[in-house]
């Protein structure tokens, strides 16, 4: 069985300007990369006594997040004006085993901070906040593989999350 886990290949490409080909990210410094669930508001209903008699719940957000080391050589990977980034993204993650799942954020608002420590040097924590997309879901899980020409990416999958 394979997992989900270890050495990841993420993939990026702008939604508008100069920018809109697929292009892979440097790798991010090691146990940095998370995609982060903020669970859906919830909503209880609830009667005399404090029981609920009904619960609903809000959709989830997602973030995926990653600290990239700056290094000699190394242009930030995001162009950004203090952490603002003018440009929608689309971003894919493919785990270190390449047939296990992945996913694709199609559509993302990125933030960009500066940070440095002693132990880690300067890095980039680079912020793709999900957003909705103009069809299916905000992530989508499959198999991601890509061209190598920056042209096409893939998601594929068998059901569940895939290409909605």
């Amino acid at each position: 069985m394979a997992l989900s886990w270890g050495k990841p290949k993420i993939w990026v490409k702008g939604l508008s300007g100069t920018d809109n080909k697929w292009r892979e990210f440097p790798t991010p410094a090691e146990g940095t990369t998370e995609l982060q669930t903020e669970k859906g508001d919830k909503t209880e209903a609830r009667v005399e006594g404090g029981d609920n008699e009904d619960v609903r719940y809000g959709k989830n957000n997602y973030a995926l997040v990653m600290d990239i080391r700056k290094a000699i050589g190394r242009e930030t990977p995001i162009e950004n004006d203090e952490g603002v980034v003018n440009t929608e993204y689309s971003v894919a993650l493919q785990p270190e085993d390449p047939a296990a799942p992945g996913f694709i954020i199609d559509r993302s608002e990125v933030s960009v901070e500066d940070s440095y420590t002693a132990a880690d040097g300067a890095i980039w924590r680079i912020t793709f906040d999900a957003l909705k997309p103009t069809a299916g879901k905000k992530v989508k899980w499959g198999t991601i593989s890509s061209s190598g020409d920056g042209d096409s990416l893939t998601v594929s999958g068998t059901g569940g999350d895939f290409g909605d």
